[in-house]
């Protein structure tokens, strides 16, 4: 690996080449403004090498923290979409039973007996329903 030393070094802009052999590593300075990981990855590649970047301790941090952004920005996507989808039921369940024109006389539980009414036979029957609604509309605002 004397070689490889001596063809980085050469290189426009490297500051320093150290080769470990044992791991199979070659750790390179350079100036990025001059030269940069690809140029030096075909250096070596040229010389018959394979080559490939590899991240210290300091950039695993930094692809750590990449991924800890995306995994705050999904569970901010999947906040949203809950807050989106809760918001109308959250409203019709505390906030509209305050506004007394969502408060009808007319209730739907009631819907049934009030149903029969309308088809029943007799004059009372049919009024019944006809003074709820008419008591609904009148105290509608």
């Amino acid at each position: 690996p004397p070689r490889i030393e001596r063809a980085l070094t050469q290189m426009r802009g490297v500051l320093r080449v150290s080769v470990d052999p044992l791991l199979e590593r070659v750790v390179v300075g350079y100036r990025s403004q001059e030269t940069g990981p690809r140029t030096l990855i075909k250096a070596l590649s040229d010389l018959g090498y394979d080559a490939h970047l590899w991240h210290a301790a300091g950039q695993q941090d930094a692809i750590g923290r990449l991924s800890k952004a995306a995994e705050i920005a999904k569970a901010r996507r999947q906040f949203l979409w809950a807050l989106a989808l809760t918001t109308p039921v959250f409203l019709i369940m505390m906030v509209f039973m305050h506004i007394p024109a969502l408060k009808p006389a007319m209730m739907w539980d009631a819907w049934p007996s009030r149903r029969h009414g309308w088809h029943h036979d007799g004059p009372h029957a049919a009024r019944m329903p006809l003074g709820w609604l008419l008591s609904w509309l009148l105290t509608t605002p």
